[in-house]
């Protein structure tokens, strides 16, 4: 290999002469303080090299040659290349976007790199090209609030505000020039420590971004290395709510191992507020995250109680319980105890809405935290479980002798106790199963009678639609 690289680097290659061009272009530039416009560069050798031959003819055999001789050419000038002023940026913007550019590929132009003609100032080169990069988002160019949504998402970025900036930059497109592309699959390739150290040093969400896209798959897991939450969960937050079938090879126990880095940091809570507040069946974040709960403590238990949202939706229960059906049988009553305690607490609280008096229940509802409050009930010495239950069967029976401003009003009481009378079942059901198990759920909720159905105007808008209705 090392001959075979000698011979390679020894000899004298043409130039293409979109490069001539472009090098000739440098002193005019660098004389107007502009910038070197890469893509276009790429776009005349994309011309050049790739298009208008056909498939076996002489002109495809052509362009081959034209291909690697400026394939060659890059290798030689990377070999070379030095932070020489005031030309020496511009001159390796042009050496990357010609190398990208003669590669079938951006992966295959960095693999075929032999690690020989990585010398130290062409490192620092590449380093110096991404702090001379500023990135931008093509969505909101030319929006008139560009510099105020520029601004709200660095700063989001910046304090771990992850649920403010999960909405900010779930759509965003960076700009990409080959130039830059090329520069961060090098330093990932070659030194990724730099290139992690210029994440943690920039802290910008943009770059972050930007990096994401470039490495693609490989990012989660170089994500593990970089020291910097707000860099985790841009690798994180599109590929968490991916189904666990479709997903990359890895990426459950690459996440999980992410979750627990950051529950070591004071942005757990925070992460978990766009992570976790919208439960997904049979996704990553659902696996992951059950996958680390176990291994954590009921301080970080609570942030993730906490940061779930609380609905009177039943497809929010499935989710929940299949992140904390794991999480029990691998725990166990006793250790696990502080799980259901903390659900309880807010659920308790929360009541189905019982503070926003605009909120009407026209049924009994299922919830985000069935499973978790179900196995609360299930553990509560017997006594308390059966006081609870006479309780509320009590108060159901006794509703029509309280004064309501208002029907709606009446029948919102009475669904949010059927509602809890519900959960208190369920766990006497998980106490005492049944010879083939309990059911982690409660099962669908149907009207106790005809009466109830057509007195209390039961419609469960979360349920199966019945004939005719």
């Amino acid at each position: 290999m090392s001959d075979m690289l000698d011979e390679v680097l020894s000899g004298t290659v043409e130039m293409p002469a979109a490069v001539a061009r472009a090098l000739d272009s440098m002193q005019e530039l660098y004389a107007q303080s502009e910038p070197f416009n890469s893509e276009e560069l790429w776009y005349e050798l994309d011309e050049t090299l790739w298009r208008g031959a056909e498939a076996g003819g002489q002109e495809e055999e052509r362009q081959n040659q034209q291909r690697q001789r400026a394939l060659t050419w890059a290798w030689q000038e990377l070999n070379t290349w030095a932070p020489e002023p005031p030309y020496g940026l511009y001159r390796l913007q042009i050496i990357l976007t010609t190398l990208l550019i003669s590669s079938p590929s951006d992966k295959e132009a960095v693999e075929a790199i032999p690690q020989e003609i990585i010398h130290p100032p062409l490192l620092d080169g590449l380093v110096m090209l991404l702090k001379a990069t500023s990135m931008g988002n093509q969505n909101h160019r030319n929006h008139p609030d560009e510099k105020l949504l520029r601004d709200e998402t660095l700063a989001a970025g910046r304090i771990g505000d992850y649920s403010k900036l999960g909405n900010l930059i779930r759509h965003l497109t960076t700009e990409l020039p080959p130039d830059f592309h090329l520069a961060v699959m090098l330093l990932w390739r070659f030194v990724p420590e730099r290139l992690a150290r210029h994440i943690e040093e920039r802290h910008d969400v943009f770059f972050s971004v930007a990096v994401r896209d470039v490495l693609e798959e490989d990012a989660l897991q170089f994500a593990l290395a970089v020291n910097d939450v707000t860099f985790k969960f841009v690798c994180t937050f599109q590929l968490a709510n991916e189904r666990v079938t479709d997903a990359p090879e890895g990426s459950v126990d690459d996440i999980c191992a992410l979750l627990l880095q950051v529950a070591d940091t004071d942005l757990w809570g925070a992460w978990l507020r766009d992570f976790a507040r919208y439960p997904h069946a049979d996704t990553l974040a659902e696996v992951a995250l059950s996958k680390a709960l176990v291994q954590l403590t009921p301080v970080h238990w609570s942030a993730y109680v906490d940061a779930v949202e609380l609905w009177a939706f039943a497809g929010t229960a499935v989710p929940v319980a299949k992140i904390l059906v794991p999480f029990f049988h691998q725990l166990g009553e006793e250790k696990s105890a502080d799980m259901w305690r903390l659900a309880f607490e807010r659920w308790n609280k929360w009541d189905y809405d019982s503070d926003k008096q605009e909120k009407h229940l026209f049924a009994p509802s299922a919830c985000s935290f069935d499973f978790p409050v179900a196995v609360y009930y299930a553990f509560l010495p017997l006594d308390e479980n059966l006081a609870e239950e006479a309780r509320l069967k009590e108060e159901i029976a006794a509703i029509e002798q309280k004064w309501f401003t208002d029907f709606s009003t009446l029948v919102t009481v009475r669904n949010r106790l059927s509602s809890r009378l519900r959960l208190v079942q369920h766990g006497l059901a998980i106490r005492n199963p049944p010879a083939d198990g309990a059911s982690p759920l409660p099962p669908g909720i149907e009207p106790e009678s005809t009466f109830a159905e057509v007195r209390y105007r039961f419609l469960d808008v979360s349920g199966p639609r019945r004939r005719g209705s």
